[in-house]
């Protein structure tokens, strides 16, 4: 993530740790709706491309902890 965008970084970790709504977000980044919900999609499907099955089973919480 750090190798990304400032932008699509800040939008992607301000959706993860802070549980608000893309219309909240959108407020935020002065942007539409629309365009956060592809920023975060698109960072979605690239950590889902580059760790594949791990990133699924962590956010199912199907995973454990060593």
């Amino acid at each position: 993530i750090k190798h990304w965008n400032e932008r699509e970084r800040d939008i992607f970790e301000t959706y993860m740790y802070s549980g608000l709504s893309m219309k909240a977000l959108s407020m935020i980044f002065n942007t539409s709706k629309s365009s956060i919900f592809n920023s975060i999609d698109a960072s979605r499907k690239r950590i889902k491309l580059k760790f594949g099955e791990d990133m699924e089973d962590y956010f199912n919480n199907d995973f454990e902890r060593i």
